[in-house]
């Protein structure tokens, strides 16, 4: 196993994977907040975990930075 050096880089966090589906009755932004928080509650994501970038998390679920952004509020 090597580790590579990252030059000033910080890691991404943590890939996340959130099932959502835009027929459902919820706003995208409230699926998001709610699998993150159920990845909380369930002990997926314990303190100190470092979350990825909305940008980042945005692009993985195919939706609005905007949509990230309120989730994490």
């Amino acid at each position: 196993m090597s580790i590579e050096p990252l030059y000033g880089k910080r890691p991404a966090g943590i890939p996340i994977t959130l099932a959502l589906d835009a027929r459902s009755g919820a706003t995208l932004q409230r699926q998001v907040y709610d699998g993150l928080r159920a990845g909380i509650l369930a002990g997926g994501l314990r303190p100190g975990t470092r979350l990825p970038s909305t940008r980042s998390l945005a692009a993985d679920l195919a939706v609005a930075r905007n949509t990230v952004t309120a989730a994490f509020r």
